[in-house]
């Protein structure tokens, strides 16, 4: 059980069910937290209506102790698709608990999720959700912008072409990159300015640790100016970016 857990990263498996057709209900304690859990499946664009669980469905997680906790993990305020974390607050002084998922059983009858190291907080997380409704009617790229994913390769290129570093760090469970990737990085104007000005470099921030921490990257998603020349960043921003924000950093009108 959850509350047996005792290092980081390690996956517990949530029992305690309540079930019914497409959705089943859950609870656990993690490090002394209450909470509540649900799964869903057919209930987003890429699960299906089969009441199997698997990729593509959603889950949602609260703490038990947060008023109509009952109703709230029931909401869409809360649910996401099981490639975005979920997050319990343990005090005013104290970190959230980030929760990772890792796998339904097929029936609905368990999940397993661990309990992970990752600095971003709930709110930073679900910052991009609300601010998407301004990026649908903006024009998408014909043609996607390809990223390097070297650095040293992509410093040597901007030193060719006269171009700046725009340096790009995200993760897998970084959810506001999830989002700049379906609507920051599609969208005709960004992709134009990147193409034109800059030397575009994407970093897995888990992977590529060297750099980030030489970069002092503390946070996600996190993106640098950087000149080629002496590899030191110019100026940064962090957190979630809308088209318009990013368009402004770029263009110091921000």
């Amino acid at each position: 059980m959850l509350n047996d857990l005792t290092e980081q990263n390690q996956p517990g498996i949530n029992m305690n069910k309540s079930k019914e057709k497409n959705r089943s209900g859950m609870s656990a304690s993690v490090y002394s937290v209450v909470l509540l859990l649900l799964i869903m499946t057919g209930c987003n664009n890429t699960g299906n209506n089969d009441a199997l669980y698997g990729p593509g469905d959603s889950w949602s997680a609260v703490e038990a102790s947060m008023p109509e906790a009952d109703k709230q993990v029931l909401g869409w305020q809360e649910a996401r698709t099981t490639d975005r974390l979920m997050f319990l607050q343990r005090g005013d002084d104290e970190a959230d608990l980030v929760l990772e998922f890792r796998s339904f059983a097929e029936d609905g009858s368990s999940i397993t999720f661990a309990v992970v190291d990752h600095p971003i907080s709930k709110a930073e997380d679900r910052l991009a959700d609300d601010m998407v409704a301004e990026e649908r009617s903006r024009p998408r790229t014909a043609t996607p912008y390809t990223w390097m994913e070297d650095l040293d390769k992509a410093m040597a290129a901007a030193k060719n072409s006269g171009k700046q570093i725009f340096l790009y760090f995200e993760a897998d469970w970084c959810g506001p990159c999830h989002t700049m990737d379906q609507w920051i990085w599609t969208d005709a104007e960004v992709v134009e300015t990147l193409r034109e000005e800059y030397v575009g470099v994407k970093l897995d921030f888990d992977i590529e640790k060297e750099h980030a921490r030489y970069y002092d990257v503390n946070g996600l998603p996190n993106i640098l100016i950087v000149d080629p020349a002496s590899g030191t960043a110019i100026k940064s921003v962090k957190g979630y970016q809308s088209s318009k924000q990013l368009l402004g950093f770029l263009r110091g009108t921000e």
